[in-house]
């Protein structure tokens, strides 16, 4: 396997490209974004209640307040965060394109790693599963050969945490298709054709803004109000949840909106970074009484009149949208970042690829330990983003696999690939 000599954390012999400050920040995100991640499975076996729908073999004999806050306050945005900048990326990656040439771009950067975790990390994981569970005494060993699975068990069967990859896949098959409509083609729409697909659109006033983030709003709301377990649970399997595509595609949406529109001038102003950032506390103290509430575990069987559905629901819908929003503001607003933080978005996406077979096998040791729930925790997170990020720079940086991680060409070189690379960084999606 090819790789750039000496490709260790600090020491990349090519210089990160000089970027723009919304290019920062989308680095930010997604390296942030990626440790957040890992923290968020690593706080799995400390949580106060097991997470419904979510078959996982670890789970400690206590608890840990510290996991399952941040465990909660990660769960209620991460993902909204992560589809809204795929849509960003994605319009980014639209706008220059044909439909044929989106669509390619989308397979070689989303399905060919997609597929090659089907192929290599889902059986890992079928395994480690298994044998965590048999480890634990609830299944026998024969399981390991049989892979007869049922009850609960049986919701290991599923494309696990490369969910994300098919849901962007099938979201991205409607954008070429509406970019090959006749009124876009056609000479006489042109001029308007233009006008839509360009980012330099002039920016939406204040109000019309408020209004289309209120009524944004109100529709991640319904969303959660019909299913609160898209949130609040786990659905497992090879075809997407309705409701759970749903609520990703509203966010990747917004993304889409912010590429396309360029973000309202308004959200500059300080007073709105805070008025979001305590809107979304207050949400997610309110979520998370209501995530350990007893009557929450019958929630989703309330009739639409519940006033505890529809408060659950809208209460869910905030605490997402104002962390989303929330973070991206912060983003746009940071200074220039040391090389490190480039680097680890570089490694963001191999990072969200191996952590969780990862995070898992370390969970299976540390709940045997005699270690305080905490202890486990915090240790199980270090260790599992420090060997996730290491792996990337040590084995997989300026590698064939690292191009196929890229969507490019498996036939370059790594030096042509780290420059193209760089210039590419910011039209992929996360």
């Amino acid at each position: 396997m090819l790789r750039v000599p000496g490709a260790m954390v600090g020491s990349n012999t090519f210089p990160p490209p000089v970027i723009a400050n919304r290019d920062r920040g989308l680095d930010a995100l997604r390296g942030g974004g990626a440790f957040l991640v890992v923290v968020l499975h690593a706080a799995i076996p400390y949580l106060h209640h097991p997470l419904q729908g979510l078959a996982w073999p670890a789970r400690s004999s206590a608890s840990s307040s510290l996991a399952d806050g941040l465990f909660w306050w990660i769960e209620s945005f991460i993902m909204p965060l992560f589809f809204c900048l795929s849509g960003y990326g994605c319009w980014q990656s639209l706008k220059n394109r044909s439909a044929v040439e989106f669509m390619r771009s989308r397979l070689k950067r989303l399905g060919r790693p997609f597929l090659a975790g089907c192929m290599i990390i889902l059986p890992i994981e079928m395994y480690l599963w298994i044998g965590g569970w048999v480890l634990s005494g609830e299944l026998p060993a024969v399981k390991l050969r049989s892979l007869k699975l049922t009850g609960d068990y049986a919701q290991l069967w599923g494309f696990s945490h490369l969910w994300y990859l098919q849901y962007l896949l099938l979201m991205s098959l409607p954008l070429a298709l509406w970019k090959i409509q006749p009124w876009i083609s056609s000479p006489e729409r042109s001029s308007e054709a233009a006008s839509v697909l360009s980012i330099s659109r002039k920016n939406p006033g204040t109000l019309r803004a408020i209004l289309c983030g209120l009524a944004f709003l109100g529709i991640v709301s319904l969303t959660l109000i019909w299913r609160p377990d898209v949130v609040t649970g786990f659905q497992h399997g090879f075809l997407p949840d309705p409701a759970k595509f749903a609520y990703s595609a509203e966010f990747f949406l917004l993304g889409i909106t912010l590429a396309a529109l360029g973000q309202p001038r308004f959200l500059d102003h300080p007073a709105v970074l805070g008025f979001s950032l305590l809107t979304a506390i207050a949400a997610l103290i309110a979520v998370y009484q209501l995530t350990h509430a007893p009557q929450m575990l019958s929630s989703a069987n309330e009739t639409w009149t519940s006033p505890h559905r529809w408060l659950t629901g809208i209460l869910l819908a905030a605490t997402a949208f104002f962390w989303t929003l929330t973070c991206w503001m912060m983003a746009t607003k940071l200074p220039p970042l040391p090389p490190l933080f480039f680097r680890l978005a570089k490694a963001s996406f191999w990072i969200y690829l191996v952590h969780h077979p990862l995070i898992v096998a370390l969970e299976i040791g540390a709940v045997r330990t005699s270690l305080p729930a905490t202890i486990q925790f915090v240790l199980v997170a270090g260790i599992g983003f420090a060997l996730s990020w290491w792996s990337y720079h040590a084995w997989i940086e300026g590698s064939v696999a690292d191009r196929l991680l890229h969507g490019q060409s498996l036939r370059r070189s790594p030096d042509q690939f780290t420059s193209s690379g760089n210039r590419e960084h910011t039209a992929q999606a996360a």
